[in-house]
């Protein structure tokens, strides 16, 4: 027999039961993370270990937000904002990466990553922005100093060691300092209309850019543009690939560099970089494919066949599926797969 306080409660109708019922799951659900995983927040879980390692495991990305210092997996940076970058990469190469200049401060002489110029302030700038014409260092030690072939192909080579944007030639002020700028300018007018086409002849050595500018021959297909329009990067031949630069043949004519090859990313516009790769060749964080292909190990066992002939899909386990996809247990001939999230088996 029923309490007498309880005998005239409402009974809750079949509607909220199945309401609450459904809450209770999803609560369950959400903590549903064995231990040694990190919860996702949205159903998903992934290694402990790919917390904070700068690839994001998570759908959401959530693996890879607000990371402390001490969070951050070894080979990545701290920034200090609740973000990791890789350290070989992105730590003092010239291009803030962190998004609070964390990456570019303090940084050393031996520090400056490929292709950095060191500033000798603790600062490094990207090599493409020595002798162009701007004080990127903020001490002005990338605007010193400046070959005549050092001057980036948009600039004029003033003779002193600095160089100008080509605009600023005949304009009528001395940016050089030694009047170089506005030497042989009487004929043009100053008053209206554009400047005539700028007709330099690039001197023995030097590769033409085709808009004005010159940059050094060895800067010819080394992957980095130096020319302001791109000219020193297109139509390369095989034997023009620079420093070990590989070239991705076919209609492409473009070289990109020999450690991008077989790294599971497409580099190459034709991705002929990641064509013809044995297993040796294969970047760490990657797997093999068994047709010439190697696949980032975070898209294996994702629901989509990335490898071209279904192996990155075949014989997943449970355990190797991605944190945003459904485990389908094997029944009626079919084997065991994984789909992504919201795709019935």
């Amino acid at each position: 027999m029923l309490p007498p306080s309880s005998r005239n409660m409402p009974i809750p109708s079949r509607a909220v039961l199945g309401l609450l019922a459904v809450f209770a799951a999803a609560h369950l659900s959400e903590a549903a993370c064995p231990a040694g995983t990190f919860d996702c927040g949205d159903g998903g879980c992934v290694p402990q270990e790919k917390r904070c390692d700068f690839w994001t495991d998570c759908k959401n990305k959530k693996d890879e937000s607000d990371c402390k210092v001490e969070d951050c997996k070894t080979g990545t940076f701290g920034c200090g904002n609740g973000k990791c970058v890789r350290k070989l990469i992105h730590r003092c190469e010239g291009v803030d990466d962190c998004g609070n200049g964390a990456d570019e401060k303090d940084c050393k002489p031996n520090e400056c990553g490929l292709g950095a110029f060191y500033c000798g302030n603790g600062k490094c700038v990207r090599k493409n922005r020595k002798c162009d014409g701007k004080d990127d260092c903020g001490n002005g030690n990338d605007e010193t100093q400046c070959k005549p072939e050092e001057c980036q192909s948009y600039t004029f080579p003033c003779g002193n060691g600095r160089c100008v944007k080509v605009e600023k030639k005949c304009d009528g002020t001395d940016h050089c300092g030694n009047g170089a700028d506005e030497k042989g300018c009487a004929a043009i007018s100053k008053t209206k209309g554009p400047k005539p086409a700028d007709t330099t002849t690039c001197p023995k050595g030097q590769f033409n850019c085709g808009d004005g500018g010159c940059v050094a021959m060895d800067k010819r297909c080394n992957h980095w543009k130096d020319c302001r329009n791109g000219a020193d990067e297109a139509n390369c031949a095989k034997s023009d690939c620079r420093g070990g630069a590989f070239h991705c043949g076919g209609n492409s004519m473009r070289c990109t560099w020999s450690q991008d090859r077989c790294d599971g990313n497409k580099n190459c516009d034709n991705n002929s970089d990641e064509e013809n790769c044995t297993p040796e060749d294969c970047k760490p964080l990657t797997r093999y494919c068994g047709n010439g292909r190697c696949v980032l190990t975070k898209r294996w066992c994702d629901g989509k066949d990335d490898c071209g002939n279904g192996y990155d899909e075949k014989d997943c386990s449970k355990d190797e599926c991605q944190p945003y996809t459904t485990f389908c247990e094997a029944k009626k001939g079919k084997k065991a797969k994984c789909v992504p999230q919201g795709t019935s088996c």
